[in-house]
């Protein structure tokens, strides 16, 4: 209904007759009141429109197509407002760093900071960083004040967030364009650095640094034929380079994220590594020197209790370093006068030259096999021996990446494992075949038959069936995999059926029970489960 329109209303004279009645009287004043409350709201509506009015016509949220355009219109020019940043979704208002910190790019670099660095180094959410953490932590934040680096380093930790997202769903469409445009960028900015051959030092190591990036992305992705363009090319560019006598801790730093980088690629692909892994020792020099002292003063503890099958170098020599590092990484204090910092160092550099020596003697054993049978000089003991220490070194392999690499909402970064498996289950299956065959009238595997392997096959199955546990899917039966059916075949063997009794031959190699669940939790069932059926 439309208002009525404002009217005059006449009222009597305030000199009343005394003949005027009360009633009267009354309603005048009644008609008064009506008209004051009538004018009243008639007004305080025309101010809330007004001023509501006023309000809609500031706020940012409400903008016609012409203001919208316009103000993207100055952002792109460089006329940036707090608005515009509102609008482009900039995290970065007051541009301190060389590349724009969109929502995306910023979620990334979260990603890093509070899951793929904790992960890395074990640490729960409330625990303070460790040093070496704090080191790589660092390292980050340097990335980030170089375009060339920052690119690159934004582009690998998006691609490490795709990787955990395509583990649970399917990626999105829009993170692949995402990866790509940085990674278009990224390339055209380190070529960029490359042709200018600027001789300063911090151009020098900028260039190192996004390639060592971008070298990490590709194996990630599982790139090979680009992993092995930016691996071959960095090892050249470290051989050719000027370095200090003795080198620095920045100097060290690149070294080390070779190794990490070149270890995966190697895991990845079952290649060797690029970087000679002498020269890199040469480098790492003032760093490693003071632990390797250590470990050989202490050498006869770690090597104390270790299986008498594993006698073969370099895989003897892996097990003892690697039983060392773990020692040093899970003890509560470090001995007297050893820095925590190059501890840390020692440590990581130490597994993962470790994991790219025993794949490059898992391809050494293959090229004398091949050599052997195409001579006719490798008979089926032979054969077995040297199946064995392949199992055992890939066994290794395995077993450090099952219990190191960063694992994010229960799904590694670094999904190298099935890779390691595949070869791993190859030779195993053949040296088992063999051990359990030679001396037998039949070509079947004999049930009872026992091996100077056993231990060692036991625990390279432990490992195999401790990964069916950790990765079981929801309403699978690990117990029924084929690491666990081996496993409980082999305990049979050997006629162990307590954890105890089992956990006394694991000791033997490389052994932590942190994975869950628990191997204790699982080893006895897995034997009792398998125990009419050791087909494997």
């Amino acid at each position: 209904m439309a208002p009525a329109k404002r009217g005059i209303i006449f009222l009597r004279p305030t000199t009343l007759t005394k003949v005027d009645s009360a009633k009267e009287r009354e309603l005048d004043r009644a008609a008064a009141r009506a008209h004051a409350a009538s004018v009243s709201f008639r007004a305080s509506e025309k101010f809330r429109k007004s001023k509501s009015k006023a309000q809609a016509s500031t706020h940012p949220g409400i903008l016609t197509q012409e203001e919208y355009t316009r103000f993207r219109y100055r952002t792109r020019k460089g006329d940036a407002s707090p608005l515009s940043h509102l609008l482009e979704g900039n995290s970065d208002p007051f541009d301190a760093l060389p590349v724009n910190i969109t929502p995306r790019v910023n979620e990334a670099l979260s990603f890093f900071r509070t899951h793929y660095l904790p992960a890395t180094y074990g640490r729960e959410s409330l625990q303070a960083r460790s040093s070496a953490e704090e080191l790589e932590y660092q390292a980050f934040i340097n990335c980030m004040h170089d375009e060339c680096s920052a690119l690159a380093f934004v582009f690998l930790q998006t691609v490490n967030l795709s990787q955990v997202k395509s583990m649970s769903a399917s990626r999105k469409m829009s993170l692949d364009q995402h990866e790509l445009a940085l990674k278009t960028k990224s390339f055209a900015v380190l070529r960029e650095r490359i042709g200018q051959k600027l001789a300063k030092e911090n151009e020098d190591r900028t260039i190192l640094r996004s390639a060592i990036l971008l070298y990490s992305s590709a194996v990630v992705r599982g790139d090979y034929i680009e992993a092995t363009m930016h691996g071959k090319s960095l090892a050249r560019m470290l051989y050719e380079r000027e370095w200090e006598s003795p080198t620095t801790a920045k100097e060290q730093a690149f070294v080390g994220h070779m190794i990490w980088t070149d270890a995966h690629f190697a895991q990845r692909f079952m290649k060797a590594p690029h970087l000679d892994a002498t020269w890199a020792l040469a480098k790492l020099k003032p760093v490693m020197e003071p632990l390797d002292k250590m470990l050989s003063s202490l050498e006869g503890m770690f090597t104390a209790g270790m299986d008498e099958c594993l006698d073969t170098e370099p895989v003897r020599s892996a097990f003892i370093r690697d039983r060392f590092a773990g020692w040093l990484w899970t003890i509560e204090s470090l001995p007297k006068g050893v820095d925590s910092e190059a501890a840390g160092f020692w440590v990581i550099a130490t597994i993962h030259l470790v994991q790219g020596e025993m794949v490059s003697y898992a391809l050494d054993v293959d090229e004398r096999l091949r050599k052997c049978t195409t001579e006719g000089q490798c008979d089926d003991a032979t054969e077995c021996v040297w199946l064995t220490q392949q199992s055992i070194a890939l066994g290794l392999v395995f077993a450090v990446w099952l219990f190191s690499a960063p694992s994010v909402g229960g799904y590694k970064i670094m999904w190298t494992g099935p890779v390691i498996l595949s070869r791993l289950r190859k030779s195993l299956s053949k040296a088992m075949t063999l051990a359990y065959t030679i001396g037998s009238r039949s070509d079947k595997p004999d049930p009872t038959a026992t091996s100077k392997y056993d231990n060692a096959y036991l625990w390279i199955l432990s490992k195999v069936a401790q990964s069916e546990h950790t990765f079981a899917k929801p309403n699978s039966n690990p117990w029924k995999g084929w690491g666990n059916r081996n496993f409980a075949a082999v305990a049979q063997r050997m006629q162990l059926t307590e954890w105890e009794t089992v956990h006394e031959r694991l000791k033997k190699f490389l052994f932590h029970d942190g994975l869950e669940p628990r191997a204790s939790s699982w080893v006895e069932r897995t034997i009792r489960l398998n125990a009419s059926d050791p087909s494997s």
